[in-house]
This record gives C-alpha cells, structure tokens and sequence, in this order.
C-alpha cells in the first residue's frame, strides 16, 4: 500500500470541459449582503421568492436578510453558531441568507425532520431560529423586525472559514452535519449560475430548498441572476401544489430528481406546465435511461436535460448536458469533471486503475467540506489535508467509477453500503440504529430494494409477535427518520441469514428485497 492514500501518481486534473462549463473556483466569495443590495437595486419590487401563499420582492430579501443577519451578529459572538429550522418557504430562504451573512457558522436544518432528528443536530448552537415563535428559539419574524443600523456591514469572513452545516444521514447512527467554507458555498452557487445561465426575469422551479447544500446554491444563484425562484417543496405544497404552482408562474429552468420530474409531468397538465421551460436538470448517482427517455419525451421540444454527480461533501464534480443520443447503456454518464479538479480512480490500496477499469473516485480541492460538525466542534471526518498542497482536502467519495476515453464518467457502485433515494445519499446503519433501539430487536440491516428504496430486515426472539412488532417499527421510523429514509417495508425474520464469516449475508437480504 502507498505510504500516502492514494498514491500519488494517481493524481489527474480535470480539462477543460468539453461543453464549455467554467471553473468557477478561484474567485474570493463576495459579502452577501452585497449581492443581496446589488440585486434589490437592479430589480427592486419584483418577485424573487414565491410558494403556494408567499411572495418576497429582491428590496424586501435584502431587508429581511441584513435585519436578521445584524440581530444574530449583536446576539452570537464570533466562532458560534445559530441553528435555522428552515422551511422551503421565501421568509424561510430569507432568513437563511441572514444567518449566512452574519458570518456566524449556519446550522441548516429541515424544518420537516421529526423533532427528535432535529433535536440531534441542534447541538453547538447558541441561538436557534424559527418560523414560528417559540420559548426557546427566535421567530423569523422577530428575527428581522428591527433594521440594521444605516450602514451597517458584518466583518468579511475569510473565505476558508466555516459558513454552512447541511445535515446528510450519518453511518454511526446519528446525522452526520457537513461542514462547508464561504468559499465552498460562494463556488458552488457560481457554478449554478453558469450552468443554468439564469437571466433576469427568468422563473426557476427547484424542488431542493436551503437546508439542502445543492438547493441552497440554486437560491443564491437565483439572486445573483436576477431570477424569481418558485420554492417548491414536496413536503409542503404536494406534486399536485408544485404542478399548481407552476401553472400559475410558468418557469423557465425546472430543477428536480428523475422520480418527481416523472411524477409532475404525467399528471393532468403536468407537460403544458413545463411548456416553456428551456433547461431541466436532474441530479443522480445513476440516471436510469427509461428515466431519461420518458422525462426527454415529455418535456417540449429542444429542452435541454442537464445531469450532474455531486455530494454535500465535495459539491458538483461532475456535469453535462445529455446530448440527444447518449452513449448506450441502462444508465446514463453522470458527466464530465468539472475543469480544475484533481481526481484519482484507485483500487482499494489506493494505486491508480488502469485506463477504463472501475475505481473508488477521490477528488482534492479547496472547495472540499472542511470536516464534519460535532456539538460545536469541527472534526476531519471522511476529508484531510492533501500533503501536497495543504489548502486543499482530499475527500474518498466512496463512489466507484469508471471513466471512458472520451473523460465521461459512469457510476458503477459504492464501494460501502450507502444507498441512494431519488438523489439523497442514504446510510442504512443510521435506520438500523433506530431499528435496533426497539427491545424486541436482536439484530436489523437494511438493503436497497429492486426499486432502490431502503428496506429493512429486523431478527425477533421466537415469542415476539411479528406483526405488532412491525407495526411499532413503522412507528418509530415515522418519529425519528426523514421521509425519504423510512423503510419501504420491514421485514420481521427469526434470525438473519448469516455468512461462514460470521457477518450478515447481505447480498442474501438485497436477494430477498428485490424479489419481494
């Protein structure tokens, strides 16, 4: 094995890109109340927020946002953290520029999460906001009911220090909180920029809000171009209530995952609604092609599918506009790296792959999540210096790859057991633990299903009563887990099936999902 992981000479940097996107890395991040000004002065009245019932003009953003941010700088001194509780909503995204501005680190968090879940990544904050009023957080509205003093301006954080926590499920059990730069969260909203190309008076669907890495660059993007945003939050409004709210402002970029683009644009006026939409991007690890070719039918003629690869951890890696005949396959390329990243395809002893085979993907760059967030503290977790330029970290995706002669890359697998859920990285030891807090549980593992949801398998001692077991299970899951991490079935045995090892046979229990 390399004394350093991997080995150096697996280290390659990405060209140009092919389609012509633009780095968008080396520029120091501009204060956000500066793009918030700039943009209230350019368009002033008009909409940048909108969801089924709110509407938030470019002058009253830039208001709500330096209100909240002067009222968390004058409250939390400098090196804390402010958790926001944000829903998908335009007072919401507001706030969460505030807390960004104020140069406090931003705990953003799913206002839809359980309040147990919540309640675990709550913990290092010295103030917590709210939208609604509460004994032991601020409101919203409270937060931004007094102006900030006339020419008032927060100190300029360095572009490497820590700005945004967006929690992601957490192998240990617990939600893992991702740890990104001023500079991560500036780059990657200038990314989202250049690839959508936003212009003023655009109308944007996104279906990702602010406590979400990705959705979060799409709202700031949206600012920056001078975009009105429709905040389309499934949990909130329904795919019926985003269909509504698109008939009622047609939009010209749609961003969305593979099942709900489907989902929208087959029901009753779902495709007259995507009418003049000109670009729809969808993110996944592996855009299955029936997703593609029935999204590329419905959608109007010489609209562009965008698809990228990326993670909280290492933002988007990889992009590319689907020409009309993508390469063959069950799955489509997730793109072309992004010019400028070093990467490397490597076996497990970290040596480089020959040219073609698959290997676990490893990027470095200052963009990198900084660590992961503990209770205040800030610890490397999965992300570490590169020896060879200690400004950047090196992260292991976890992502097995390969790339072609033409650079695309292609999913193959992960070298571990996380799963994905309609773009959402997902660890199954995080239900597990949940499923195994029950005392009628002697052992539980959870595999992705042939549809790719997580399902879950939970060993009983002979005297339990399977079906009131189950039934408390898909009970405790409701309360501690997110929607999308809830089992799509739970299936009591009297032992899990084992191997000679000793360890539990998964590929028997994916065997056993897939077939129902």
């Amino acid at each position: 094995m390399p004394t350093e992981f991997p080995n150096p000479a697996a280290w390659r940097v990405a060209p140009p890109h092919p389609q012509g996107l633009p780095r968008c890395d080396g520029e120091a991040p501009t204060p956000v109340l500066d793009l918030l000004d700039a943009a209230a002065c350019a368009h002033g009245n008009r909409d940048a927020f909108i969801d089924g019932q709110e509407r938030l003009s470019f002058a009253d953003l830039a208001a709500h946002a330096r209100a909240v941010a002067h009222r968390i700088a004058s409250t939390v001194p400098h090196g804390g953290a402010v958790a926001a509780v944000l829903p998908y909503s335009p007072l919401g995204v507001a706030t969460a520029f505030g807390c960004l501005a104020s140069g406090r680190v931003t705990l953003a968090l799913n206002a839809h999460d359980p309040s147990e879940r919540l309640a675990q990544a709550l913990a290092g904050a010295a103030l917590v906001l709210h939208a609604e009023p509460g004994p032991q957080h601020l409101s919203f509205a409270e937060a931004g009911a007094a102006p900030a003093p006339p020419g008032w301006q927060p100190p300029p954080p360095g572009a490497d220090a820590p700005a945004m926590v967006h929690f992601t499920s957490g192998s240990s059990g617990q939600p893992k909180g991702i740890v990104l730069s001023h500079l991560a969260v500036a780059a990657r909203a200038r990314a989202a920029l250049a690839s959508l190309r936003y212009a003023p008076g655009d109308r944007v669907m996104a279906t990702s809000g602010p406590h979400v890495a990705s959705g979060f660059s799409f709202l700031l993007a949206a600012v920056m171009g001078g975009a009105t945003h429709l905040c389309a939050s499934l949990p909130a409004l329904g795919a019926g209530g985003i269909l509504r709210l698109m008939q009622a402002n047609p939009p010209d970029v749609t961003i969305t995952n593979a099942a709900l683009s489907r989902m929208l644009l087959g029901l009753p006026g779902g495709a007259a609604a995507f009418a003049r939409v000109r670009l729809h991007r969808m993110g996944a690890m592996g855009l299955a092609r029936n997703d593609w070719q029935a999204v590329a039918a419905a959608l109007p003629r010489g609209c562009a599918i965008s698809h990228t690869y990326a993670s909280t951890e290492a933002q988007v890696v990889a992009e590319w506009q689907v020409p009309a005949t993508p390469p063959p396959g069950p799955t489509l390329p997730a793109g072309w790296l992004t010019e400028g990243w070093r990467h490397a395809l490597v076996d497990p002893t970290g040596n480089p792959v020959p040219a073609g085979m698959q290997g676990e993907l490893v990027v470095s760059d200052r963009r990198i999540a900084l660590g992961e967030w503990h209770a205040g503290a800030i610890l490397p977790g999965r992300m570490r210096p590169d020896p060879q330029d200690p400004s950047r970290r090196i992260f292991r995706t976890g992502d097995v790859m390969r790339m072609g002669r033409d650079g695309l890359l292609s999913f193959v697998g992960r070298a571990d057991r996380q799963i994905n859920v309609n773009g959402v990285r997902i660890e199954p030891g995080e239900i597990e633990a949940v499923l195994r807090e029950h005392p009628g549980v002697l052992a539980a593992a959870v595999v992705a299903d042939a549809a790719g949801r997580p399902a879950a398998f939970v060993a009983m001692p002979g005297t339990t009563d399977a079906p009131a077991l189950r039934t408390a299970l898909a009970a405790r899951t409701r309360a501690a887990l997110p929607a999308s991490m809830r089992p799509a079935a739970i299936t009591v045995l009297l032992a899990l099936p084992m191997m000679a090892s000793g360890k539990i046979d998964l590929v028997a229990l994916r065997r056993q999902a897939s077939e129902g």
